[in-house]
């Protein structure tokens, strides 16, 4: 139902603010199918026009296969756009930084990577203490420890282009919260290592099941400006601080259930 209406959306000229209104106090940017009666003189008869120019445009262009009348009319767009909005809204470097953050899919990937690796990291690390006496098993733990830090890494690195992207710390939405939420779970794991390696393991796991959980359709990963609640300095402590600890505590309670399982099994076995 929902790419339904976005598909509808698209097709009466919705849901693409394109349009920047000059010298407007809020920096608003319209869609085509907006009220454009804002606009007036001849940006109102621009505002009027190109969309529908363009589609016209890119129909033709499917029978043709000649892209380049197409190309020109967003040329067109892109020029009033810099002519008409306020400069610091266009940062060419943020634009290219979009461009590849949507094409490397990072979070999608960290996803796999983190179940991957913790479930092998956990097995590997039970076999060592079942059987300490073969070498073997510690050895390959020690060697999956080294992916968990490079997914960490491509974790981080996504949350930092997103940071540069949107120009505010990214954890201010559903979406958001739950990325930097799995970031802390394997940031916890990480400090925590050298008491524990199975509570790496334990933290990958969980960092892996968010990131699948944030990757679903019910959550939207779209970028967007900060709600008035959250246009303040403690978005970057208070927030930031509450949000993380979520992770910390996933830990904390995966920690436990696994001591407490670890514990009835051995006093099972010693009934036996």
């Amino acid at each position: 139902d929902e790419r339904v209406n976005i598909f509808y959306a698209l097709q009466q000229g919705e849901m693409m603010n394109i349009l920047p209104l000059k010298d407007d106090a809020a920096h608003k940017w319209y869609s085509p199918g907006e009220d454009l009666s804002a606009f007036s003189g001849r940006d109102s008869l621009f505002a009027a026009k190109i969309f529908g120019w363009y589609v016209q445009e890119l129909v033709e262009a499917q029978h043709t296969g000649n892209y380049a009348p197409a190309k020109e009319v967003i040329g067109m767009i892109n020029t009033y756009q810099h002519a008409q909005a306020h400069q610091s809204l266009i940062n060419e470097g943020r634009i290219r930084a979009e461009l590849c953050y949507n094409r490397l899919n990072l979070f999608a990937h960290a996803s796999k990577a983190y179940l991957m690796s913790g479930v092998v990291l956990l097995i590997l690390l039970i076999f060592g203490i079942l059987y300490p006496q073969q070498r073997k098993w510690k050895l390959a733990g020690y060697f999956f420890i080294a992916l968990p830090v490079l997914v960490f890494l491509a974790h981080t690195a996504g949350i930092g282009m997103r940071w540069y992207i949107s120009g505010q710390a990214p954890w201010s939405n559903a979406y958001e919260s739950m990325i930097y939420v799995a970031w802390a779970s394997a940031l916890g794991g990480l400090l925590f290592i050298r008491r524990s390696p199975i509570t790496l393991s334990l933290a990958t796991i969980l960092a892996g099941v968010i990131l699948f959980v944030a990757n679903l359709n019910s959550m939207d990963p779209e970028i967007t400006p900060l709600v008035p609640v959250l246009q303040s300095y403690w978005l970057m402590i208070h927030v930031a601080v509450i949000t993380a600890s979520y992770g910390f505590f996933g830990i904390s309670f995966l920690i436990g259930s696994l001591t407490i399982g670890t514990l009835a099994f051995s006093k099972r076995l010693q009934a036996l």
